[in-house]
């Protein structure tokens, strides 16, 4: 049962990973509740994307998924087992943000290292890594349906530029809380004057704005 509904979740993920069609924007307002029978006439009158969200309280795996969602001021964030994807990746994270010019970053990891492939579902971000090795910054705005791929030994961060911003990113690596580090923004030039050319007020979390 707790592989099925592995299944259903990434049904539901899979086309928008893999996908580069930019899909209408979506007002959580304009979100409406259907029975499928109903939603079996409307699509005969006016076909339109559908949503499908699977919960059951009697699901080990959705109480695990609602039991690992992390909300604070930026919104939320719910890492996701792939083994039923492969090896390669070992993770896939949801990170909805609520606000404009949210900040995520920079963080990294020292053992295992890990790689990163980000890309975004809703809205637009400046990606920025921070190479560990050469102490250099690069960064790339990616708008809705474009992804990047990070090798390992950066330190890595987005800055939403749009409210709702939706990003997925999947990692190669296991997740060890003892080797995960945070740079603060703040602290490397390069990568203030990027942020700071849009807002000088990000919303962050405490610890990200304290560093590791």
């Amino acid at each position: 049962m707790i592989k099925l509904f592995k299944i259903c979740l990434l049904i539901i993920i899979l086309p928008l990973l893999v996908s580069n069609t930019k899909g209408d924007k979506i007002n959580y307002t304009d979100i409406n509740t259907y029975s499928f029978s109903q939603l079996d006439s409307l699509q005969k009158v006016d076909s339109r994307k559908v949503l499908v969200f699977v919960y059951a309280d009697w699901c080990r795996y959705c109480l695990f998924m609602e039991d690992k969602t992390f909300k604070d001021n930026r919104g939320s964030y719910t890492p996701m087992g792939l083994d039923i994807m492969g090896k390669e990746w070992t993770q896939c994270s949801i990170s909805i943000n609520d606000g404009r010019y949210t900040f995520r970053g920079l963080h990294y990891q020292t053992d295992p290292p890990q790689e990163k492939y980000v890309k975004v579902i809703r809205g637009s971000i400046i990606d920025i890594a921070y190479d560990l090795e050469t102490n250099k910054t690069q960064h790339v705005i990616v708008n809705e349906g474009n992804a990047v791929y990070l090798h390992d030994g950066y330190a890595h961060g987005f800055l939403t530029l749009e409210p709702d911003t939706i990003v997925v990113y999947m990692v190669k690596g296991e997740y060890s809380p003892e080797s995960e580090h945070s740079i603060v923004w703040k602290d490397i030039p390069e990568v203030k004057s990027i942020i700071e050319e849009f807002t000088d007020n990000p919303i962050i979390s405490e610890k990200d704005n304290e560093g590791k």
